[in-house]
């Protein structure tokens, strides 16, 4: 009888998140690889060698234990099949959605909101870049430690077990080794705490529950400014509060739960639902918990992106920042959706509310496919360079000085194609070499190769093996 009961509490929702998040992303089982995603397989397969790589090798200057961790293990799984790496995007994506399932059912009691909020977030289009490029990864597995540890302190709270405070904390330790922006979960914890524990007089005994939280976070920011030289700002390196960086934080927001690119339609949009949420507020006292927390969580979650990144580029964010921005988005929205939903009286209207819900969820389905066009374009490119330089397999080439003449695709990132080179040909990086146009070579074991835009692929230039 448990067994049956743990199946359909537990086995069922999850095996039904992960089949949407399937049915969702499929197309991305086409595409190849294309950017960071070279350089993240050329690190797994060379420079992973010791526990001490693992911890602290850093690409690009950040610290991302975990995600080292992921790649060696994907890549010695896999090797460098792009497919497989897609599928366990997808299935990391539905495994979140079932995280965000369990998170709202717990604070608002309430199923049906737990799996309206699991499938909003599974089908919202603003997170699309997180599921949809290999290197991205990072975004989903932080995702996963931050969904994992609210979970888990959830639980702790209401039956103060020590092991599961334990798993909360390693949780959180898990989620400051993915991605620096983590450092915001001990924040959404304390604000868990604050609206959701139900003893009397907390500040004055139980407030100590949290201290390791905030010590063990404390401890991380200190070694990434003292001994890693990282204080987590990515462009700007400076932490101020500006009225154009407010400006992003609402239209990003607003962007993040509509999806649409239009600022004056979003923010109407936008408006609407916060005097919807803010009336909802005043006149529902046992919700206001449950809404200043999930609003909370979009605020706090919004805050690396915005300030760390300093907004530079435009009030839209690369949406792999709004991946966990969309958790509180999703809860938020099924909440307010459901009772909507609950306190319209005739049938007619709420088949309406229905049928919006399902022609918006539609609408993000359809922009996410759409897409995808692009992303298959990107790797299409990266397959063709791959396949034309494929030349550099046989034997005839080894040892060979390659020289990429002229501009190519991804031609401002040049790294990248080091990194192909290197992890697919084993070409030495001290035998690549880049120049913007041809020249005479006057030794041999030289092969050049520029790129002809209008057949897509790389064609041999110069073979000093063929001139001799």
């Amino acid at each position: 009888m448990r067994d049956g009961r743990f199946i359909i509490k537990r086995i069922i929702p999850l095996l039904s998140f992960i089949f949407l998040s399937l049915a969702v992303f499929c197309p991305i089982l086409k595409n190849f690889f294309f950017s960071d995603d070279f350089s993240w397989l050329f690190r797994a397969d060379h420079l992973l060698y010791n526990w001490y790589d693992f911890i602290f090798l850093r690409f690009a200057g950040f610290l991302r234990t975990t995600v080292n961790l992921y790649f060696y293990i994907t890549y010695h799984l896999f090797g460098s099949h792009p497919s497989y790496y897609y599928l366990v995007n997808i299935l990391l994506h539905g495994v979140n959605g079932y995280l965000v399932y369990l998170l709202s059912k717990n604070i608002i009691r309430q199923q049906a909101i737990g799996w309206l909020a699991a499938v909003i977030f599974i089908c919202l289009y603003s997170h699309r870049e997180a599921v949809m490029w290999v290197s991205a990864a990072t975004s989903l597995i932080d995702t996963f430690f931050v969904l994992l540890a609210a979970n888990l302190f959830w639980h702790y709270l209401a039956n103060r077990n020590f092991f599961v405070y334990l798993a909360t904390l390693t949780a959180l330790i898990a989620a400051l080794l993915t991605k620096e922006s983590s450092s915001i979960l001990v924040i959404i914890l304390s604000l868990e705490f604050l609206l959701f524990y139900k003893y009397k007089n907390w500040y004055k005994k139980d407030a100590i529950i949290l201290l390791p939280l905030w010590a063990v976070t404390i401890i991380y920011l200190v070694v990434q400014y003292l001994y890693l030289f990282n204080n987590l700002a990515v462009y700007g390196y400076e932490y101020k509060i500006k009225i154009s960086q407010l400006k992003i934080l609402f239209f990003n927001t607003a962007h993040v739960i509509f999806g649409f690119e239009n600022l004056s339609l979003i923010t109407i949009l936008f408006l609407a639902l916060l005097l919807v949420v803010i009336l909802i507020f005043l006149k529902n006292r046992e919700y206001r918990r449950i809404l200043l927390f999930f609003g909370g969580w979009i605020l706090i979650t919004s805050l690396p992106p915005i300030f760390f990144n300093m907004g530079s580029y435009h009030f839209f964010l690369a949406s792999r920042y709004n991946y966990l921005i969309s958790v509180g988005a999703s809860c938020l929205l099924a909440t307010v959706i459901y009772l909507i939903y609950r306190f319209l009286r005739h049938k007619r209207c709420k088949f309406f509310i229905f049928l919006i819900v399902a022609i918006l969820l539609f609408f993000n389905v359809h922009k996410i496919r759409e897409d995808n066009r692009g992303y298959y374009k990107l790797g299409q490119i990266s397959r063709n360079l791959y396949y034309s330089l494929s030349v550099l397999n046989t034997e005839k080439y080894c040892g060979y000085n390659v020289f990429i003449v002229g501009d190519f695709p991804f031609g401002q990132n040049t790294p990248y194609i080091y990194d192909m080179l290197q992890l697919y040909f084993n070409v030495a990086y001290n035998k690549i070499h880049f120049i913007p146009k041809m020249i005479p070579f006057n030794t041999n074991k030289v092969i050049a190769f520029e790129w002809n835009f209008s057949q897509e692929k790389f064609i041999i230039k110069t073979d000093t093996t063929d001139s001799n």
